[in-house]
């Protein structure tokens, strides 16, 4: 699962990762959990953490935090990391070991002769990471703004992996939507604390779903869940692009920019 929420300025807000840090999603994988991942993985085993600020800047590398992303869906290696989506299998196995020295993750298995020959660690995810509002804000805008990029280019790949696997409409009711709003301040602070308590109670109905799925033996659907509110440009903020192609639009949304699918 990918989990991101976007209202880092506000009494209540938070951005959680799903680590919720997505990315996030398995490129052309197409998978919910990887070969064998024990089901039980996908429960989180401990409370959400917060992370310090120094430590938010240290994730802002966009390897450790793709990485995060995917051990959102189970356990990985470094080389198979590397089969996956490329890079060094030496900067890579450094950012798994970065991450398990900060206790974001930790090596369940070594298996011997892994897949370049020698021995292959295996890692898991500890807990879900949030960045709570006092932490985010501590964070200079280029940091914020790096985390916001991979969060959101985890994601995208998790949107473009279900369409190219044609999963995306797979399930009749999934649900699929957007909506442009004028909020005052207190309206904007409802919003982000109900996304936040949303948030939290997703991993309960994984657990939920996980001692059900245990007794009954039905196949778990792999469920990417995507949570954004955030600041949109006025108008006369919009890249000059972005307002042509307003203005040259005659399809779409409708006047006040709503448009959504909930079957």
């Amino acid at each position: 699962m990918l989990r991101e929420e976007g209202a880092p300025a506000s009494a209540s807000g938070s951005t959680g990762t799903d680590t919720s840090i997505s990315p996030q999603g398995g490129r052309g994988t197409g998978r919910g959990s990887r070969p064998g991942t024990p089901p039980e993985t996908l429960i989180d085993p401990g409370a959400a953490f917060i992370i310090s600020p120094l430590l938010a800047k240290a994730m802002s590398s966009p390897l450790r935090s793709r990485i995060m992303m995917e051990l959102a869906s189970g356990d990985l290696s470094p080389s198979y990391f590397c089969e996956l989506f490329g890079g060094g299998l030496s900067e890579v196995g450094r950012a798994f070991r970065q991450l398990a020295e900060w206790g974001l993750a930790e090596v369940v298995e070594v298996r011997i002769g892994g897949r370049r020959g020698g021995p292959e660690k295996v890692y898991r995810r500890v807990g879900r990471a949030y960045f709570d509002t006092a932490s985010w804000a501590a964070l200079p805008l280029f940091v914020r703004s790096d985390l916001t990029a991979n969060i959101l280019m985890s994601y995208l790949g998790r949107v473009h992996d279900a369409m190219l696997a044609e999963t995306l409409d797979a399930e009749i009711d999934r649900h699929l939507s957007w909506d442009g709003l004028d909020l005052d301040r207190v309206a904007w602070t409802q919003v982000n604390r109900r996304l936040d308590e949303l948030l939290a109670w997703l991993p309960e109905l994984e657990a939920e779903s996980a001692r059900r799925m245990a007794s009954s033996g039905e196949e778990p659907i792999p469920t990417t869940v995507g949570l954004a509110a955030f600041r949109s440009p006025k108008a006369s903020e919009r890249p000059s692009r972005l307002a042509a192609a307003a203005s040259h639009s005659s399809e779409g949304p409708d006047a006040s920019g709503r448009t959504g699918i909930s079957n």
